[in-house]
């Protein structure tokens, strides 16, 4: 939690996104699951990122994933989390085509996600 105050500080400096909205961002886990994806991974689909928030939650709570879940994460992601992110200038996606491109999530949030420029998941 030290870290936490200096952080934000610095996100202030490097971003347009107030300190009161990253935390209101990384307080959502679906969120956080996918600025961590798309940090990674700049070109996702709403596809890969709906497979991914239904894997981290199964994961989570130590079951399998059904297609309802990946279809309830896949409507939540479109009409919420990814206008949301788009808004905050993390990304910009396109629900006409379901991809996300120029993925601009700043350093100090990457940090916070424990996300390294150069990690790779694949």
């Amino acid at each position: 939690m030290n870290d936490l105050f200096p952080t934000l500080s610095a996100v202030d400096r490097v971003s347009d996104v107030s300190s009161d909205e990253v935390l209101r961002v990384l307080a959502e886990a679906d969120a956080r699951t996918v600025l961590a994806y798309v940090s990674i991974h700049p070109e996702a689909t709403l596809e890969d990122l709906a497979t991914v928030v239904v894997g981290t939650e199964a994961a989570d709570d130590h079951r399998v994933g059904t297609p309802a879940d990946h279809s309830r994460a896949r409507i939540r992601l479109h009409h919420a989390i990814l206008p949301w992110l788009d808004d905050c200038g993390f990304l910009s996606y396109s629900s006409e085509t379901g991809r996300v491109s120029d993925v601009d999530v700043p350093d100090p949030v990457r940090s916070l996600l424990e996300v390294e420029a150069n990690d790779d998941v694949s």
